[in-house]
């Protein structure tokens, strides 16, 4: 497929690139934007200990430090809590898994390109030419415990640390939406004596996110307000006489996206004070 196409976004190129490409890429990520191209040698030196020459890798700045940093952030939860979680290593890991499908049950290729805060690597694991005969039955999850181990066995890469560069600012926590849990409604009286509703639930740890309450009434629903960080919100001046429905539903923030809206319950009034 054609490489400047929106398949690109997926990683889909004509030609396909090689790990050390990828390695090469992924020191951006780990040098505060700043892409450094791959050498062999780093160093010659006589019999005698005299140095004949060095290494001057290049360098080549592709985005800021923040980027950098955003980056790390988000590739660390891939390995902490999405699809590079497997297997185990003692040092701070920052990654992305890929794979390329065979049939529906195979893949040609299986990825993973990490980073610790001392070394970047990659891992392609796949047959030169994939065929019937040969083929991956794995997952990209080989890839990563491969990866692992091998840092794992590394002196110089155990209890490292990403450390944040001074002139970054760091990314919030991921709000997590989780599903409302025992919504209740009672019958109080409210702001000025009026008959309200008072709803009430088990909030989540997170204080960050927010809850909006719901009325339906004659098939109409209406937004009634919203609440951060607490399990209960009250809704004034109701007709008392009113057979309306209320239900609450999580929202993130950050993602500008709602969870899951919660059973609807109803209250009868006067039965309720």
């Amino acid at each position: 497929m054609p490489d400047k196409g929106l398949a690109i976004a997926l990683g889909g190129l004509e030609k396909g690139v090689t790990p050390l490409q990828m390695a090469s890429a992924y020191t951006a990520f780990d040098n505060n934007g700043e892409k450094v191209s791959p050498y062999f040698i780093k160093a010659i030196f006589t019999s005698s200990g005299k140095r004949l020459g060095t290494a001057h890798p290049k360098k080549k700045k592709v985005f800021s430090a923040q980027t950098a940093w955003y980056m790390t952030r988000m590739l660390e939860s891939v390995v902490s809590n999405g699809t590079a979680k497997a297997g185990a290593a003692d040092t701070s890991l920052a990654g992305k898994t890929g794979s390329t499908a065979y049939t529906k049950n195979s893949l040609r290729d299986a990825w993973f390109v990490g980073y610790t805060p001392k070394a970047v690597g990659a891992v392609w694991i796949g047959y030169d030419q994939t065929s019937k005969s040969q083929y991956l039955t794995g997952s990209s999850s080989d890839a990563v415990r491969l990866f692992k181990s091998i840092i794992d066995k590394t002196p110089s890469e155990a209890h490292l640390t990403f450390k944040k560069p001074a002139q970054v600012i760091d990314l919030d926590d991921p709000i997590k939406l989780e599903p409302i849990k025992n919504l209740k409604a009672k019958g109080t009286f409210g702001k000025f004596i009026f008959p309200a509703v008072k709803l009430t639930w088990t909030p989540a740890k997170d204080k960050r996110v927010v809850y909006r309450i719901y009325e339906v009434n004659n098939g109409k629903t209406t937004l009634k307000g919203e609440v951060a960080g607490k399990g209960q919100f009250e809704v004034n001046y109701i007709n008392p006489m009113s057979s309306a429905s209320y239900y609450v539903v999580p929202y993130n923030s950050q993602t500008k996206k709602q969870g899951i809206k919660s059973q609807a319950v109803k209250v009868s009034w006067l039965s309720g004070l």
